[in-house]
């Protein structure tokens, strides 16, 4: 009987260990290229953003009607009331970097993602700024 206990103990500790580890394992999971743009395409939008130092930065309206887009073809736009960006990304999953390059610049922004699945995108900038987007 106590030999019985202790087995059932040990599968409930070892089930209990597996969920853990999967559950925290998933937390900071970058998806494949196909979760940032869809089918063809997918628009994100800014959720929340936080400076370096993990403080809250307050959006203004111009911030929350920013769009960021990625198609299929490599090409990404992001639109607002301010500006317009036109561009080439790459996104390296096994890295964990995305790469946007606007169109006619030599520069790339270069950002890690530290989440990515088919609602959320979440990206640190080198600075250690962090954007949070949803899908729409």
């Amino acid at each position: 009987m106590k030999n019985l206990k202790l087995k059932h103990s040990f599968l409930a500790l070892y089930l209990f260990a597996l969920i853990f580890a999967y559950g925290c394992g998933n937390k900071n999971k970058a998806g494949a290229t196909a979760n940032l743009y869809g089918a063809d395409s997918k628009s994100w939008t800014t959720d929340k953003e936080r400076d370096a130092t993990g403080d809250k930065v307050k959006q203004t309206a111009e911030d929350e009607k920013t769009v960021l887009t990625f198609f299929a073809n490599g090409n990404f736009s992001m639109n607002s009331n301010l500006q317009t960006m036109n561009g080439t990304y790459r996104y390296d999953q096994s890295g964990k970097t995305l790469m946007l390059t606007p169109n006619g610049s030599n520069t790339s922004m270069s950002f890690e993602v530290t989440k990515l699945d088919d609602d959320e995108l979440d990206l640190k900038a080198p600075d250690g700024s962090k954007m949070e987007l949803d899908a729409e």
